[in-house]
């Protein structure tokens, strides 16, 4: 929660992230256009709070499982995520530097959501999970294909998002499968 409300502060808003990240980016995609290193850092930004919240929920359930039912220290450590998100975006609200945001919250309460979900259904949430971000994956690279035949018609580069769609496949490929094959009794 300590490392939470440091990221929380003035000194980490929008404009000094992505000062830090900008030329980082610009070095790994030199071929981005402005706007597709504005979503990057947009998506990065967005990730942190999901990658965040996992881990405080995953560490709430740590601490509070010894004498109590695993169900029960989830909600509970779901619960105290959830209301940290809360304090922390008002806590943002009132720097003045920083906008408090429900979206936020509710990345927040997703990323929480997600790790917990993962310790409670075991191997059939994992399952779900990958399924899921197979669905994800292949939208992504499917969207990131018309926006190249898009801009291609417009007489616009479309190299970025041709590397998108591209990894996003692979991303759905390596994935597997969205349900398991039988096996070969032979």
């Amino acid at each position: 929660m300590g490392v939470i409300a440091l990221f929380s502060e003035p000194q980490w808003d929008a404009a000094t992230t992505r000062a830090l990240l900008r030329p980082v980016f610009e070095t790994l995609f030199p071929w981005a256009a402005p706007a597709t290193l504005e979503g990057l850092h947009v998506a990065l930004r967005k990730l942190g709070h999901l990658v965040e919240y996992a881990v405080l929920a995953l560490l709430w359930v740590r601490a509070l499982e010894p004498g109590r039912a695993a169900g029960q220290a989830r909600r509970l450590a779901f619960l105290l995520a959830l209301a940290y998100a809360t304090v922390d975006e008002l806590h943002q609200g009132w720097t003045g530097a920083r906008t408090a945001s429900a979206w936020d919250v509710a990345l927040d309460a997703a990323g929480a959501g997600l790790a917990l979900g993962s310790l409670a259904g075991g191997e059939r949430a994992a399952r779900r999970l990958r399924q899921t971000a197979r669905v994800v994956a292949t939208l992504t690279a499917l969207g990131a294909l018309l926006g190249v035949a898009l801009d291609w018609s417009l007489g616009l580069p479309a190299l970025d998002l041709l590397i998108a769609a591209l990894l996003a496949g692979a991303g759905a490929a390596l994935l597997g499968p969205a349900r398991a094959r039988p096996r070969d009794p032979g």
